[in-house]
């Protein structure tokens, strides 16, 4: 549950950074977007590839986003798969 709340959290940090643009470097959305690439790996590789993207960029977001979000639901899928097992009886 704390991940959920961190994932959510911080995206919408990103969100709420992308939408005041700063005349120079912006280091929170930066960060921000550090920490979710973080919670989302290896989803979001494409995101250290690709040349086409920037930090402002929707699609960045998304990508970031949507990774973090699938990791949280794998996780969630693992941890009730494991805790089925572990109280079932044999």
């Amino acid at each position: 549950m704390a991940h959920a709340a961190v994932v959510v959290l911080v995206a919408g940090f990103i969100g709420l950074s992308a939408r005041h643009g700063t005349p120079d470097a912006n280091i929170g959305l930066g960060l921000g977007l550090l920490a979710l690439g973080v919670l989302g790996a290896p989803w979001t590789l494409p995101l250290l590839v690709s040349d086409e993207l920037t930090l402002d960029s929707g699609v960045f977001l998304a990508v970031a986003a949507g990774g973090a979000a699938l990791n949280l639901a794998l996780h969630a899928l693992t941890l009730r798969c494991l805790r089925g097992r572990l109280t079932s009886t044999p």
